[in-house]
């Protein structure tokens, strides 16, 4: 999550250099969170595969829902910023 904002961030900032340079930063944060997402599948199968369902089992899939959630965000985000630049030209 630290390294796709960081790259969000770069993008950000950079977005009046060539488009370039934005589109590659944004597109590292896409797949930055594209390997949140995966981890939060990991996890939660992880979590699942426990024989009884506990107050804290469900604690940390909800604490997991929201990470999910966080990569599906910035992943939103680094694909708007990959448009703008494109459409800037």
């Amino acid at each position: 999550v630290e390294e796709c904002l960081s790259r969000i961030d770069r993008a950000v900032g950079g977005i009046r250099e060539p488009r370039d340079s934005v589109v590659a930063h944004a597109l590292g944060a896409s797949k930055d969170s594209t390997r949140v997402r995966q981890r939060y599948q990991e996890a939660l199968a992880d979590l699942l595969a426990a024989d009884t369902v506990t107050p804290e089992l469900l604690k940390r899939r909800e604490l997991l829902r929201r990470l999910d959630v966080v990569g599906l965000r910035l992943g939103e985000a680094a694909a708007a910023l990959s448009d703008g630049a494109v459409k800037r030209g």
